[in-house]
């Protein structure tokens, strides 16, 4: 785990300034086209699945967070149309109970709550949490935490990325077919992973 003792923290209650506003490029550069209004949800979304990203590593806020910009934060991380629900306090600290993510320093947190936060508010909605404490302990999420948010953001830019493709290619089909077509893709997606990361747990015991 870093460590983060000396770093500045804010005020409770003092706003994080976003760090997307007045930037025109994304993530990882490519220039972003203005947002036109009026635009149908589906291309909404589609620039939704383009566009945005979880902030790079070096661009977290460098800082210690109270619960209250902790939640802000993240909760900017995941744009509300690619998520459920939002994270809360509650979640946040049965993660902490549940050993999931390290303990704050004293009520502060740092940016490797944000990164592995970040991974639960997507998790989630695909595997149970037991499921996510295995997967964090078998790549070792907490070590090497910089290195493991890098290859967490560019797979996930490659899989939206495609995801974004996949729905232009959808125009002019039958909609309702082509959902049941993604649940069961889904369906069978998230069975894979709870395979893989059950082996990975058999592994580790037999070792």
């Amino acid at each position: 785990m870093e460590n983060e003792n000396k770093k500045p923290i804010l005020k409770t209650g003092e706003l994080i300034k976003d760090p997307l506003e007045n930037n025109t490029k994304d993530r990882v550069g490519r220039q972003k086209p203005e947002s036109a209004s009026g635009q149908d949800p589906a291309k909404n979304f589609e620039q939704a699945l383009r566009e945005k990203r979880p902030q790079e590593w070096d661009l977290l806020p460098d800082i210690e967070l109270y619960m209250d910009q902790l939640l802000s934060y993240v909760n900017r991380q995941v744009p509300e149309m690619m998520r459920d629900q939002e994270l809360t306090k509650s979640m946040v600290n049965n993660y902490i109970k549940q050993q999931i993510i390290p303990r704050p320093n004293g009520k502060r947190y740092t940016r490797q709550h944000i990164a592995e936060l970040s991974y639960l508010l997507m998790l989630k909605e695909v595997l149970p949490i037991q499921q996510c404490k295995e997967l964090f302990e078998q790549l070792k999420i907490g070590e090497q935490v910089e290195q493991n948010y890098t290859k967490f953001l560019n797979l996930l830019d490659g899989i939206l990325l495609g995801g974004a493709e996949d729905l232009t290619g959808i125009s002019g089909k039958d909609t309702s077919s082509e959902a049941l077509r993604y649940a069961l893709l889904s369906y069978v997606t998230r069975r894979i992973a709870l395979f893989l990361i059950n082996q990975g747990t058999v592994t580790s015991n037999s070792d």
